[in-house]
């Protein structure tokens, strides 16, 4: 199994162990005549029945969600397995306890979840009594029709693939599941879902699991150790920047990582077995000023750019200093942070008094539409051109999507691209949402893993670390025709793939 990384904390699904020892006999579990029996046993069943509708219920509202870990059915089935005469054998037997049972509790943890408290919001403990019968709880369990959801109580991830039997690959996803970014997050783990279910052979089984991470480093890391232990082999993730430094930061050449969307240089610096399927900030920042250079020499742009973000810097960054050699006409220069995003009028203010006519914003799509509501407002007439980022401002609850049209975007996926027509199709299919570009992104980390064991030709039921090297020196001899175009990776675990500009008409990105 890697090594499971120190920088979060974890506390994984645990069964309590039997305490040893004589223990002082508890009147309730005396030995009983038979009518005594059951009584005791119609009483145990009724207990058990609330407590299974008190779960049934919890499972109605979500409160399990599907992300969680395969050891609680694996547990829960050793509780039930004991059979009755066990329970009700006689009690002499280790100090009188009811035949040497003890109380047994599932625990699910909180792993790492904003507040703290997520044993309220994903989890659930189950606790088996020592006088409750396996057939009792499956006597109530059939007449809620409990068994059926409880074994959806299994990891969700798995969905992506087909089940576990041993002789499976598994593949962990990181991402933003809830939060600001869930976007990008859930975006990838539909595509990265879609691919398992498509490159899953008879030789080949992909089995699927994600993790919630928030767009945080230190959850990410939790989200690493829960993979781990579920037996991940090969990583999708994390989707953000500053989560996925985090988690390759500590990696340790353990595993085999493929981030989707996460673009710093950081990511991949100094790591063996770290690769991205996104462009880097630099490459889409000179990209931009080029293309700009190109189809837009004459305009006057301000520069625009969240100076609290790595990706959005660190692309600013790269654009200017690649302006400059292809002589763009810079005029103003404005930043913001994630606290202040929410109007950008004194900024824009400055852009339309300096007579910048195009902004080049290489920003999230939330603060992109905020910026064009506010353009709009003020009668400020120009191009707006964002990059990878901004993909997604279509989809913004609440925007007026007129006001997109014709943003500029770097960005390696189009959905209205004919090449994507079969995927845009099967996604359609599947989640009744069109793709974005993390989607594809993902699809594509999935396609390169696959790939990568083909060309590694490795035992598929071996340990992550012990296959990462063989997996990390096969990504760097591969070539994978993706959705996001022809991707190679070179020695730095960078992508080597064209870049293309779109231009927003009429809802859909068009080839600019």
């Amino acid at each position: 199994m890697p090594r499971r990384l120190t920088g979060g904390s974890i506390e994984p699904p645990f069964l309590r162990p039997p305490k040893t020892g004589r223990r002082r006999r508890h009147a309730a579990c005396a030995p009983l005549s038979f009518p005594g029996r059951v009584l005791l046993a119609a009483l145990f069943s009724l207990l058990g029945l609330l407590g299974l509708f008190r779960l049934f219920g919890l499972l109605q509202l979500g409160a399990l969600r599907e992300h969680e870990s395969e050891e609680i059915l694996e547990l829960g089935h050793d509780l039930l397995a004991a059979p009755l005469h066990q329970l009700f054998e006689n009690t002499a037997t280790d100090g009188g306890e009811l035949g040497g049972i003890e109380p047994q509790v599932i625990g699910l943890a909180a792993g790492g979840l904003p507040d703290g408290k997520a044993h309220a919001e994903r989890g659930v403990a189950v606790a088996v009594d020592s006088c409750e019968s396996r057939q009792e709880v499956e006597d109530g369990a059939a007449a809620l029709g409990s068994t059926a959801a409880l074994a959806g109580c299994s990891s969700g991830g798995s969905d992506g693939g087909t089940a576990d039997d041993g002789k499976t690959f598994k593949i962990g996803v990181i991402g933003p599941l809830t939060g600001a970014a869930a976007t990008y997050g859930v975006s990838a783990e539909k595509g990265a879902k879609l691919a398992a279910k498509d490159f899953s052979t008879k030789d080949l089984k992909l089995s699927l699991k994600s993790e919630d991470d928030v767009a945080d480093g230190e959850k990410a890391i939790n989200a690493f150790n829960t993979l781990c232990d579920w037996g991940m082999q090969a990583l999708v993730g994390p989707v953000t920047t500053g989560a996925a430094v985090a988690v390759s930061g500590e990696i340790a050449d353990d595993m085999l990582m493929v981030t989707p969307s996460a673009s710093s240089l950081d990511v991949t610096k100094d790591k063996t077995t770290v690769f991205q399927v996104c462009f880097t900030d630099p490459t889409m920042g000179a990209s931009a000023a080029k293309f700009l250079a190109e189809k837009y020499a004459d305009a006057k742009i301000a520069l625009f750019y969240n100076s609290g973000d790595t990706y959005s810097s660190g692309v600013a960054d790269a654009f200017a200093e690649q302006a400059k050699e292809s002589k763009l006409d810079i005029v103003d220069t404005e930043t913001f942070k994630d606290d202040s995003s929410t109007s950008f009028t004194n900024q824009l203010t400055k852009a339309k008094e300096a007579g910048a006519t195009l902004i080049f914003a290489p920003i999230y799509y939330t603060p992109a539409s905020v910026l064009l509501k506010n353009a709009k407002d003020m009668g400020y007439d120009m191009t707006l051109m964002g990059t990878d980022g901004m993909d997604g401002l279509l989809s913004v609850e609440g925007f007026d999507t007129s006001l997109a049209e014709g943003v500029l975007l770097m960005t390696p996926f189009s959905a209205d691209d004919e090449k994507n027509a079969d995927f845009v199709k099967a996604y359609k299919d599947a989640y009744d949402e069109t793709p974005n570009q993390f989607a594809a992104d993902a699809y594509d980390c999935v396609h390169a893993i696959v790939e990568a064991i083909d060309k590694a030709d490795i035992d598929i039921t071996a340990d992550g670390a012990d296959i990462a090297g063989d997996l990390a020196k096969a990504m760097r001899k591969i070539k994978i025709e993706g959705l996001t175009g022809e991707l190679t990776w070179n020695d730095e675990g960078q992508v080597e793939k064209p870049a293309t500009a779109y231009v927003i008409q009429d809802g859909k990105y068009i080839a600019a």
